[in-house]
């Protein structure tokens, strides 16, 4: 399973491996804000922080083929600590007043919190591949 993985195209890996990583965090970003009623800010603290350890191992040796060094590490750390932590929470602030007035009548404040999240998930995918694929993990002829 593992070497048909490895034959699909790069993006299609990086889509399979982010599907993955985004289950994991809307999975528990949904616990957090929903069981224990914590704050979307600190929920997406942990959820993301969950996501990002297995994000890194399965992009370095699936997506990249890049072995795990501390200079890709870094690089990995700031990208994505920047997409999680700093863009998707100011993307979610922003999107919820918008669709809560799109789905005035719905009034599910987890439904519009987590289509918010979507929506924040969506941007920073496309800011991880991009930064990953042209910084973090760029291959090795282009260094």
């Amino acid at each position: 399973m593992k070497q048909a993985f490895l034959q699909l195209p790069q993006p299609v890996k990086f889509l399979v491996v982010g599907l993955l990583n985004t289950g994991i965090d809307f999975g528990l970003f949904f616990i957090f804000t929903s069981v224990f009623t914590m704050h979307f800010f600190f929920a997406n603290l942990l959820s993301t922080g969950a996501a990002l350890i297995v994000s890194f191992i399965l992009n370095a040796q699936l997506t990249f083929n890049n072995r795990m060094t501390r200079a890709n590490v870094s690089l990995f750390l700031i990208v994505t600590l920047t997409g999680l932590w700093l863009l998707q929470p100011i993307i979610i602030a922003a999107a919820q007043p918008i669709i809560s007035f799109i789905l005035q009548p719905t009034q599910n404040s987890v439904f519009i919190l987590l289509l918010a999240k979507a929506v924040a998930t969506t941007a920073t995918l496309v800011w991880n591949y991009f930064l990953y694929k042209n910084i973090v993990f760029r291959a090795k002829e282009s260094l």
